[in-house]
């Protein structure tokens, strides 16, 4: 059974003409989009190695090479001619080092490359999540104690109504939870 895609999939589908952002909400079909874009682009010719498609998460981009790898066998299987089938085993095989990635997976291999023209050292290494998440809350922590050494009423409120006996650890632990929820959105400066 054929899929059946809204005017806007199509368009994002058969765009041909330079770079495209596809962005919506989760359940959307964005990664059905991307694999079908992407069969097409590569059986007409484009190689994989000249893609670029980032996602947000390791699990997201391990999903998208799954399912493109699924389609392109799908597709050398429905090829006619053996150059198509020969191209199409190609791109198969570059696959797993293909630029389908997360945005700080490709940022850090770019850093790494071109580390001489940054600030950085070429050592540097990216934060594990479990870093980062220590330095979020050591921050959080550190403005919390600031505060705490200002005269401000309404942050003694606060801790007041949220906190106990003056403890900023309940505090603290919503402000992370407000953090994260609105990291979550897809605009969470707005």
């Amino acid at each position: 059974m054929a899929r059946e895609w809204t005017e806007k999939q199509i368009d994002a589908i058969k765009a041909d003409k330079g770079e495209i952002l596809v962005s919506a909400s989760a359940g959307s079909g964005k990664t059905s989009v991307m694999i079908e874009r992407l069969v097409r682009l590569i059986v007409a010719g484009v190689d994989v190695d000249n893609v670029l498609c980032l996602t947000y998460t390791k699990a997201a981009s391990n999903e998208m090479k799954e399912r493109l790898q699924k389609a392109l066998l799908s597709a050398l299987n429905d090829a006619k001619s053996e150059k198509i089938r020969a191209r199409l085993l190609n791109q198969i095989d570059k696959l797993p080092f293909s630029s389908i990635t997360t945005i700080d997976s490709f940022c850090n291999k770019i850093v790494k490359k071109y580390f001489e023209k940054s600030c950085l050292p070429s050592n540097f290494v990216l934060a594990t999540p479990e870093d980062a998440n220590a330095l979020k809350y050591a921050s959080a922590n550190a403005v919390l104690e600031r505060m705490g050494e200002s005269d401000d009423e309404e942050y003694f409120r606060l801790i007041d109504f949220l906190g106990k006996k003056r403890k900023t650890d309940s505090v603290l632990q919503i402000m992370m939870g407000i953090y994260d929820f609105l990291y979550s959105l897809p605009d969470p400066m707005e």
